[in-house]
């Protein structure tokens, strides 16, 4: 059958469905004029009404409405359009209005001010809380189910109430498909991506990171037979007041090398600094290293940091208000600093070589000052001081000679090491090759008079050889120390000096080798602590005895080794309690001082103040 028939059918149909509703249309108007032919009466009268309103309206000049014209059935064509006749009634229907111009008459009405304000409260921020479904405690007749039956499911009372108003409730459940149950294939990688990833910087920071924790929590132990009764205490002798009870030695970084710098950090009392020599063996390897450890972990054989540099180091310091920063002196004379947050080893900052700064090997670096005003101070063999920021390493902020002032006898000074006084920014002493000792102040008017220069680069004239180490008094008391200070020499002795006289107050010669340290406990005001040649490790106290010292340690001889080796240097930790000691074979032990040894009493300083004028009158008779 042609398309053309089929649309000739089509039309067909539509125009018998059109006329059966038509016919249907017809038969309920019938049916509607019979219910009301018996009501002809209430028609008229509606038709009068009607009348009146059309009389009405064309007295006001308003044409009545026209009484709309009904289409016959053929008004619409086949094809679509609409025929003449309809466009002449919807033209006709229309018509014109009349518009007039009126007045308006305009009146502000002020809004009616309502006063608002705004309240802040500060809490505490709540974490959400957990979804969780609630059930009702009263059952129902229709919630009745038998304990320990999973037959049929519990449904909720609102479960319920959809039901009977939506029908039943489609259940949200999430279909996990086979392929997202399935864990993702690993994929392999090729040699050279490997290579590529271990050389990475994220992966060398993760991984050393990973490695130190994960070592961290190997090494912790704990003493779990410790008596806190108190039953096996037992007298304590010289030797039982300061035992050895750490050792850090690393057998790649330490052998071959020399302690030749110790100190603690104040703001992680448990990490202490150990500067190291160059290794002559090895050529290839950095000749300066410093290492931190970590007094936690006794069982850990690494250190928590390395740091490196080309040069060898003569001197290294944590910095006092920086923890993460370390400061260091070279040879060359350099200022090196390196920071804890930098996964490399090598300095991230260093000063630059000129002739305004230094131009020989560093023997003294240290930071001085407060939090907010602090400088880096450095003394080199030539004489020459200089003050640094931490900001700005690329000049000093000044430089000074050691001790200029020409004086009768009073020669170059080449110094050995250096101290600030307590609480001074200004006053220091300094120790020289000679074996003298003179105090000087980084802001005095050194073109003043010649008498009061003299008088101030007076030497203390005591030591007959190389002076090794000066400490000053901390006066961490209520009464003031700061005057009195110590001095190691060559010459097998340690001098007891005050600033006011010019011959020693005490000497310590109990000493059968060079004496290379002497330092204050940073608690006790009589106590201090001195190494020497031999591996002994000596702890004075001025209120108990003058002559020997009250506790005294032997170097444990090193392994590969006949005899002890030589102590360089010791520091003690901010609580007092521990003593770190350095030898020339690159091994670091910590002593555990007695706490009845360390720890002061309340008459201590009273005590000290009897046994210096003693001293003083003792000195002046001879």
């Amino acid at each position: 059958m042609s398309a053309g028939a089929d649309r000739k059918a089509e039309i067909e149909l539509k125009k018998a469905k059109l006329r059966a509703l038509r016919e249907d249309k017809l038969r309920k108007e019938e049916n509607r004029r019979q219910a009301l032919s018996g009501n002809n009466s209430g028609a008229s009268s509606t038709v009068d009404v009607r009348v009146d309103a059309d009389a009405i309206l064309k007295n006001l000049g308003i044409e009545p409405l026209q009484e709309p014209v009904v289409l016959p059935p053929n008004a619409q064509m086949g094809d679509g359009h609409i025929s003449p006749n309809r466009l002449n009634v919807r033209t006709a229907s229309g018509r014109r209005k009349k518009l007039q111009v009126c007045q308006v008459s305009e009146f502000d009405v002020k809004p009616h001010a309502s006063e608002t304000y705004e309240k802040e409260i500060q809490t505490t921020e709540a974490e959400p809380e957990e979804k969780v479904l609630t059930y009702d405690d009263t059952p129902t007749e229709n919630d009745r189910i038998q304990i320990g039956s999973y037959e049929e499911p519990v449904e909720r009372m609102d479960t319920k109430m959809l039901k009977s108003v939506h029908g039943e409730v489609p259940r949200h459940t999430t279909v996990s498909t086979k392929a997202e149950l399935e864990e993702p294939a690993l994929v392999a990688l090729t040699e050279e991506q490997k290579q590529q990833m271990l050389l990475s910087e994220g992966f060398k920071c993760f991984f050393d990171r990973s490695a130190r924790i994960i070592e961290r929590a190997l090494c912790e132990s704990e003493d779990l037979f410790l008596d806190y009764s108190g039953e096996e205490v037992k007298a304590q002798t010289s030797d039982d007041l300061l035992p050895f009870c750490l050792h850090f030695f690393d057998d790649h970084w330490s052998r071959n090398r020399m302690v030749i710098g110790l100190d603690w950090s104040t703001t992680y009392p448990e990490l202490v600094l150990a500067a190291y020599s160059p290794n002559e063996e090895v050529v290839h390897e950095p000749a300066g290293c410093c290492m931190i450890w970590n007094l936690k972990f006794p069982r850990k054989t690494s250190p928590e940091y390395i740091f490196t540099c080309s040069e060898p180091i003569t001197a290294a310091t944590m910095a006092k208000f920086h923890p993460n920063l370390i400061i260091g002196g070279t040879y060359s004379g350099q200022i090196l600093l390196w920071d804890t947050r930098s996964p490399k080893r090598t300095p991230v900052q260093r000063s630059t070589l000129t002739s305004w700064a230094h131009t020989q090997p560093l023997n003294t670096v240290q930071v001085i000052g407060s939090k907010n005003a602090h400088n880096i101070i450095t003394l080199s063999s030539d004489g020459s001081m200089c003050a640094w920021s931490v900001e700005m390493l690329g000049e000093p902020r000044e430089k000074l000679k050691v001790c200029d002032a020409p004086s009768a006898g009073l020669l170059d000074v080449f110094p050995t090491c250096m101290a600030f006084f307590a609480n001074d920014q200004n006053n220091y002493v300094v120790g020289s090759e000679s074996g003298n000792i003179y105090t000087d102040q980084r802001h005095s008017s050194r073109s003043g008079s010649t008498e009061g220069n003299a008088a101030r680069n007076h030497p203390y004239k005591g030591h007959s050889t190389f002076v090794t180490s000066v400490a000053t008094h901390p006066s961490p008391g209520p009464v003031s120390y700061s005057n009195l200070f110590l001095s190691s020499s060559l010459d097998w002795t340690v001098r007891l000096w005050s600033v006011r006289e010019q011959a020693p107050l005490n000497v310590f010669d109990d000493y059968s080798e060079c004496v290379y340290d002497v330092c204050w406990s940073p608690i006790h005001p009589a106590l201090f602590a001195a190494v020497d040649g031999t591996g002994r490790v000596d702890v004075w106290n001025l209120n108990n005895d003058m002559e020997v010292p009250t506790a005294r340690s032997h170097l444990p001889v090193n392994p590969g080794c006949s005899e002890p080796a030589a102590i360089n240097k010791a520091r003690w930790d901010s609580t007092g309690l521990f003593l770190a000691v350095g030898d020339d074979e690159g091994h670091v032990r910590v002593c555990s001082v007695a706490e009845s040894l360390a720890t002061p009493g309340a008459d201590d300083w009273t005590i000290l103040a009897q046994v210096l004028a003693n001293l003083k009158s003792t000195s002046q008779m001879i």
